[in-house]
């Protein structure tokens, strides 16, 4: 009874999709601290191009960035695993 709980537990974490045939499974807490990790080195890339090297940002640097971030992070969650 105790691994049925385990197993439903584990399960519970997981998000699972199919995309060109393939099968994935993504560990939600996983994928996130990967994905906040990719955001925090997307910021401070961000912080330091603008600053020693005078970078201006534009309408479409944070969206962007932001949207990479969760994408590098899945990718990253994929890759390790």
């Amino acid at each position: 009874m105790k691994n049925a709980q385990a197993v439903e537990d584990t399960e519970k974490n997981l998000i699972r999709f199919e995309a060109f045939g393939l099968q994935f499974e993504i560990d939600k807490k996983r994928w996130l601290f990967y994905s906040l990790i990719s955001l925090l080195g997307l910021s401070i890339l961000l912080l330091v191009s603008t600053v020693f090297f005078e970078y201006e940002m534009t309408n479409a640097d944070l969206p962007g960035g932001f949207v990479f971030g969760i994408l590098l992070g899945c990718f990253l969650h994929l890759l390790l695993d």
